[in-house]
């Protein structure tokens, strides 16, 4: 018999700091603005997992800070730079954390894995911008890059001999990518008849996996 009983509680609070500012040009000049999130989330969880002679409660007490920060700055000639950071943190659900082992199907095993980590993904990105060049030209830049820090993946352990696959969440690290594109648009003869516009982008995904035979 293979069958199972759970019952899952979360409770969260949430405390959150938040600082904006979008004023007019400072001494006719420049424009700054911004907008900072930083809240902070108390999480309790608790499972009770009832399954054949195992009776197991599993709580976790957990802090999870994600701040978020965005800024931007605008000159009169149409000049303007942006840049933002963030982190997001999530914690693996209690289910993947029980050390059990699901063998319904003796070729297809499945466990736990009780040392499971959060994953978190930081996110960077820049742009820049320039407007009303000669002949109408427009200029602008961006840049976006992504890592996550033990991510959520599967391990999958294959037996040559027996035929077994043996599965199990577990952490990676490794994984990320980076993004950008620059273009320009506008006239390129005097008379300002003729336009030309023109795009580049470029991209890197960085992926890494876990597998392996016995």
């Amino acid at each position: 018999v293979n069958s199972y009983y759970s019952r899952t509680n979360d409770d969260n609070i949430v405390v959150a700091l938040n600082m904006q500012q979008d004023k007019g040009f400072i001494n006719d000049h420049y424009k700054l603005s911004f907008d900072f999130d930083f809240p902070l989330t108390f999480n309790y969880n608790r499972l009770h997992y009832i399954r054949n002679q195992m009776d197991a409660i599993e709580t976790r007490k957990k802090a999870i800070f994600n701040p978020r920060m965005w800024a931007q700055i605008t000159y009169k000639d149409n000049t303007q730079y942006s840049c933002s950071f963030s982190m997001n943190t999530t914690m693996p659900s209690l289910f993947y954390r029980l050390d059990v082992t699901d063998d319904v199907d003796p070729l297809n095993i499945q466990r736990g894995n009780p040392f499971l980590k959060n994953t978190t993904v930081y996110f960077i990105d820049a742009s820049f911008s320039r407007s009303q060049l000669p002949h109408y030209g427009n200029f602008s830049t961006y840049f976006f890059y992504r890592r996550v820090e033990n991510a959520l993946a599967y391990s999958v352990l294959y037996d040559t001999k027996t035929g077994v696959r043996t599965t199990r969440p577990d952490n990676v690290n490794g994984n990320w990518n980076i993004y950008g594109n620059t273009g320009y648009n506008g006239c390129i003869d005097k008379k300002d008849r003729l336009s030309l516009s023109n795009t580049l982008q470029y991209g890197y995904l960085h992926n890494v996996d876990l597998t392996g035979t016995t």
